[in-house]
Formats: C-alpha cells, structure tokens, sequence
C-alpha cells in the first residue's frame, strides 16, 4: 500500500477522525494510489463507508500494527491519543504524518497539522528539526462538500433555515436540547445525524409530536 490510515472511530471518538481522513484517501484515490484503513471498530467503519469501496484492517492489538505497516509505504495517524506510541513501532525509513486537535502531547511524525483556532491546543513536544507542523485554521481538512461556490454564496437577512449538527456521534444528545427550543418556532429545520448516533428514536417521538 501507498499510504495507510491509522484511525478509531465510534463512541466517545466520534466520527470526525474518519471523515478528515476520508477526505484525503478520495484524493489519493484519484491519484492512482493505493490505501488501507487500520481501525480499532470494523463495523463502525462499515457503518461510516456505506457504499464506499475502501481496503481496511481491524486490529486485534496494537502489535499487529507493527506487522501490517511493513508492508505501507506512508502511514497517517489520527487518534485522539496515543501518537506517539505507534510512530515508535515503524521502521526509520517510513514516512509519517500526525493529525491532531487537541495538541499538549509528545509528536514523532514527520509532519504533524492541527487546523484548530485555539492557541491552547496547538502546543506540542516535538523536535524541530525532524518534525514540519502546520497550524491554523487555513489547515482544517474539510470533504469536498464543505467547499461553497462563492458565486452562489449568499446570506438572508432574516434567518429561517436552521442546520442542527453535532457530530457523528454526539455522545450526550445535544441536538434533542438543541432542538427542543425551536420545537414552538416557525422554523426551516435540518438535523443532520452520524452513523453513530444513538438516539434517533427520541429525536424521531420530539418531531412527531412538535410542528416542524
């Protein structure tokens, strides 16, 4: 393989690791390139790629990374914790790129981004002169859906369309709080929902017994 993706995915992880990532595999994709998806949960995986056709692993223990990765050329990790630890298990010569949000944490890759806009969480051990980083906003990694046409961006004086999200997950349920205080608005409203979200069913009983 070309290049392999170190992700988890699901529960309090959420779904964000995988769309970053995804949106990088499409482009390499493009480009002829050969990838694998190494991943701690296969059917969240499955549940996040639906239809996409996309080569993966689910890892038994986190020794059998070291097996698999001889055979990537350049690996990618994004994990919420634990960089450091599998950059550690790969050969020298391999090439390793580390992306991360929340920063104050020890960084062995060969070039680390963070796209967040909070100082605080762009805070890193690493050596500069092994490790290139990339900061700021203008590094956030967003899917080819995000992107607007600016000829057709627009925005309404008056607002009457309201988007809902909170992730792919959204562990605590806030888009029930959320929507509860637009339940009596005349309002326009979109939920958008993750794979993993667990609480559909309430979300489902709140609109059958509201206006919108």
């Amino acid at each position: 393989f070309d290049y392999g993706f170190r992700l988890d995915i699901g529960g309090d992880v959420g779904s964000g690791h995988f769309y970053r990532c995804y949106a990088i595999a499409e482009k390499l994709i493009e480009k002829k390139m050969k990838i694998i998806f190494i991943v701690n949960n296969k059917q969240e995986l499955e549940s996040h790629l639906k239809n996409k056709k996309i080569f993966y692993h689910e890892l038994k223990n986190d020794k059998e990374f070291k097996e698999i990765s001889k055979n990537i050329k350049k690996i990618i990790i994004d994990l919420p914790f634990n960089n450091s630890k599998y950059n550690k298990m790969l050969e020298k010569n391999q090439k390793t790129v580390t992306i991360d949000d929340i920063g104050n944490k020890k960084i062995l890759s060969d070039l680390l981004f963070n796209g967040s806009i909070v100082n605080e969480f762009q805070k890193y051990l690493i050596d500069k002169n092994k490790t290139k980083y990339f900061k700021g906003s203008k590094f956030i990694l967003l899917r080819s859906e995000f992107f607007l046409n600016k000829k057709k961006f627009y925005v309404n004086k008056k607002v009457k369309k309201i988007l809902i999200i909170f992730g792919g997950n959204d562990e605590n349920n806030i888009t029930k709080k959320i929507l509860k205080n637009f339940m009596d608005k005349e309002y326009n409203i979109t939920i958008i929902i993750g794979p993993s979200y667990k609480y559909l069913k309430n979300i489902e009983r709140l609109i059958s017994n509201s206006k919108i």
